[in-house]
């Protein structure tokens, strides 16, 4: 489906596949050995598949790891977030758990702590996401961070985040999804000629009419 429908196939993932493992990261410890084969597929497989030609690198695909506002196209890894989110799963049903071990059938667990804790467990993956980020400002090509400038202004990443619907005129062809991402990264797009009609080698910026 990535290879015929790449930006159904991406919503998908994004928006459910990917949601679908939550289960066993939250409830299974150590489970993240496990999940390096997915992860394997996801960028051997899925990527390639989804990009077309273009090769993906190690920074390049933490890169997408982050949610579009940041710049990139929130494909998550499972192996990585496995350790964080059982952690994190552990914490915020401790009460609850602490209770059914004593059998405790009067006891209520207090909602707005719980809350409190999903509010700093959001804040803390808000900030690994900046700090990533910005690890990542440093190692990527120039051309390639001030497109991540440009993809974190405001509405940039619509057409990423909506579902693509058709009937709303939100659905990219192929060609079209393709383009996009290497455009919203700077990536080579592909099927251009070389060389431009004045004779210069041809990109994306090329302005001779």
């Amino acid at each position: 489906m990535a290879k015929t429908e790449p930006h159904a196939a991406y919503s998908a993932f994004t928006h459910g596949l990917q949601h679908r493992w939550s289960f066993v990261k939250c409830t299974i410890p150590g489970i993240s050995p496990l999940l390096r084969p997915l992860e394997n597929s996801i960028r051997n497989t899925f990527l390639p598949a989804l990009l077309r030609s273009h090769t993906m690198g190690d920074d390049e695909r933490a890169l997408l790891t982050l949610p579009p506002r940041l710049g990139g196209m929130g494909i998550t890894s499972p192996e990585r977030m496995a350790d964080e989110e059982n952690l994190n799963s552990i914490n915020l049903t401790r009460s609850l758990t602490e209770k059914i071990i004593a059998q405790d059938a009067n006891g209520e667990t207090d909602q707005n702590a719980i809350l409190e804790l999903k509010k700093t467990f959001s804040r803390n993956r808000q900030s690994a996401q900046v700090e990533s980020l910005e690890r990542l400002k440093g190692v990527l090509p120039d051309d390639t961070v001030r497109k991540i400038h440009t993809a974190q202004e405001t509405g940039a990443s619509n057409w990423l985040t909506c579902l693509p619907i058709r009937a709303k005129g939100f659905s990219l062809n192929k060609q079209e999804f393709v383009d996009a991402v290497a455009l919203r990264y700077g990536w080579p797009v592909e099927g251009i000629p070389n060389t431009c009609a004045c004779g210069s080698l041809n990109d994306v910026n090329s302005t001779t009419p």
